[in-house]
């Protein structure tokens, strides 16, 4: 899940990490929110879902795998604030 606390919508990338590396050799992703700008708008909180898979051929000693998220303002990107219907005005 992301979250972004500012009262600004922001557009950011993330890069994943897996430990221990030797790990990443069998850890497939199929879809991430990784592979592409995530838009953020004000205050919005966001599920962000991974698809992955572990090739069977992992060695057994490893016992555990993390998978881990940072995520990197993007500055040059024009991010859209979405206006509510309720905030809108005519003239």
């Amino acid at each position: 899940m992301a979250m972004n606390p500012a009262d600004e919508a922001i557009t950011g990338q993330a890069i994943y990490n897996v430990t221990p590396p030797e790990a990443s050799l069998y850890f497939v992703k199929t879809e991430c929110f990784c592979f592409t700008e995530q838009i953020l708008q004000a205050n919005e909180t966001k599920e962000m879902p991974v698809y992955y898979f572990i090739q069977p051929d992992l060695p057994e000693y490893i016992k555990e795998i993390t998978l881990s998220y940072t995520f990197f303002r993007i500055e040059n990107s024009s991010a859209v604030a979405l206006v509510p219907a309720s905030e809108t005005t005519t003239d």
